[in-house]
């Protein structure tokens, strides 16, 4: 019998940064998805791609007292999400897989067990909440739930690099850039549904980070971002040319 879910991707951290001495980030769903097949026959190959994948499988039998059908299920999946561009990939793949489970085995949802599962694989986007939720993304100690995700349009420019989580984070990259000056703004983003607000926090994170991951094209979208904002502001305050 198969089982088959869907999850979807995030568009990269919305804020990521050091507060409270807790390296957090805080990421949105998109419209990209990954749709995970879980078939129950006997695997061949234990040396099968989605290795990932089928940590967390032996993980959760194992933690169910199902181990000893760790062979008899084969991982399938079809994603849209690209990999290794920070789009969580990985993290869909694990919820994916996860709801999958529950549905075989006939057993409710438990946060805390995803939280537990996922961080013992490698450091997780927290695109595994129902709603947008400050997450401790590498032990899972930590989490604060914000609000309900707002829903905006991205406008995405995929670079040409390819970045696997656990390497990444296990390098000599340097610490977060502490950023606890923009919690208050980040709160008075979800209070207020402010999306502009929101995106002030986004700029403020990836530029004092960028020591950590450079993007080349990260000032030519922000003097984008920049001009457009004058623009706008200059019609506002030019009622005669507004009626135009």
């Amino acid at each position: 019998m198969n089982y088959v879910s869907k999850y979807p991707g995030s568009l990269g951290e919305i804020f990521q940064g050091k507060m409270k001495d807790r390296d957090l980030l805080l990421s949105f769903p998109c419209d990209i998805y990954t749709e995970v097949t879980l078939k129950e026959e006997k695997r061949k190959d234990l040396e099968a791609n989605n290795n990932k994948c089928y940590e967390f499988l032996k993980a959760a039998l194992k933690i169910w007292g199902y181990e000893r059908f760790y062979e008899d299920f084969i991982i399938d999946i079809k994603s849209d999400i690209p990999r290794g561009k920070g789009f969580a990939s990985s993290t869909a793949d694990i919820c994916a897989l996860y709801n999958s489970l529950l549905k075989c085995f006939n057993k409710s949802f438990s946060e805390e067990e995803l939280i537990k599962l996922a961080v013992a694989i490698e450091p997780t986007d927290s695109i595994i909440f129902k709603k947008a939720t400050l997450f401790q993304y590498k032990d899972g100690k930590f989490s604060l739930e914000l609000g309900n995700y707002m829903e905006f349009y991205v406008m995405v420019y995929e670079g040409k690099r390819l970045i696997n989580t656990i390497d990444f984070n296990k390098t000599s990259i340097g610490d977060l850039a502490k950023l606890d000056y923009l919690e208050k703004d980040l709160m008075e983003a979800f209070n207020k549904k402010s999306i502009r607000k929101l995106a002030k926090v986004s700029t403020d994170s990836i530029v004092l980070n960028e020591a950590r991951l450079h993007y080349s094209i990260l000032n030519d979208v922000i003097k984008i971002c920049e001009d457009r904002s004058e623009e706008n502001t200059s019609e506002l305050q030019s009622p005669i040319r507004s009626r135009m």
